[in-house]
């Protein structure tokens, strides 16, 4: 039988010695172990999943259930769907879906939401993952779409791919009420960026005057105020979000809302 002349372990032939990847690399040369094409992960649903559209009576969708799957590692997701503009809101569109997240490692969990769009990529520790389609209902269910919500996951980080964003609407508000329609900045937010004309018919959607962060609700005191007209001026990011804010409202002579999409950092 033949030895492996650095390792001295015992192989019962070559043919043992290559199905392990361990064969000995001719001078100058390098080998790299052959990945079996088939293995647990084929055709395993919770890795990678479509399916249409069928939300519950609570308007939610299990797409992926991933069980614990290992030691934690850096896994990468990816949301998909099969019409993108169906779930744009900024561009009309048909279909208000959010994806919720619970990303687990040993015995803690986190919850990430963030909006459903196409080529979405998140990438986190973890070795357990749950993901659910949220569908918004107040546009009425589009029953004429086929829509099909697409999740796939492997390890390892991806360097490109859509920015995980969350998309809310901040309601115009005088300084008087400002309490009554504070807005919670959702987790691992980064950036704001208000779009004030409609992206279709360039129409204005608010006068709007400030944009005013607090750090605690009910407080008369802001973190910061920023003037709604300068919003350009931050780029396509948009506003930073200043350190210790956990609300912000839109001060407007007019009550009216403005789509705001935040940018989720960390992700």
């Amino acid at each position: 039988m033949p030895y492996d002349d650095d390792s001295m372990i015992l192989y019962r032939d070559d043919f043992e010695s290559r199905a392990r990847g361990e064969e000995k690399a001719p001078p100058g040369k390098t080998v790299y172990p052959v990945e079996p094409r088939q293995g647990s992960w084929t055709g395993n649903v919770q890795l990678g999943r479509s399916v249409q559209f069928a939300p519950d009576a609570n308007n939610r969708q299990t797409v992926l259930k991933l069980d614990e799957w290992g030691m934690p590692q850096i896994w990468t997701i990816m949301l998909g769907i099969n019409d993108n503009s169906l779930t744009d809101d900024l561009l009309g569109g048909r279909l208000s879906a959010i994806a919720e997240l619970d990303i687990g490692v040993g015995g803690a969990s986190q919850k990430v939401i963030v909006d459903w769009k196409q080529g979405t990529v998140i990438s986190a520790p973890m070795n357990s993952v749950n993901v659910i389609a949220q569908y918004d209902t107040s546009q009425g269910t589009p029953g004429d779409l086929e829509v099909f919500m697409t999740v796939t996951i492997s390890r390892g980080t991806h360097p490109t791919g859509v920015g995980p964003t969350l998309t809310k609407s901040l309601s115009g508000s005088n300084l008087g009420s400002f309490n009554d329609v504070l807005v919670d900045i959702p987790a691992f937010a980064t950036h704001l960026q208000g779009y004030r004309f409609d992206l279709l018919s360039n129409d204005p959607l608010v006068a709007a005057n400030n944009i005013h962060f607090f750090g605690v609700a009910g407080s008369a005191t802001p973190i910061a105020v920023i003037p709604a007209d300068e919003l350009h001026s931050f780029g396509p990011a948009g506003i930073p979000i200043p350190n210790g804010a956990k609300f912000v409202i839109l001060e407007s002579a007019n009550v009216t809302t403005m789509p705001t999409i935040f940018t989720l950092g960390g992700l």
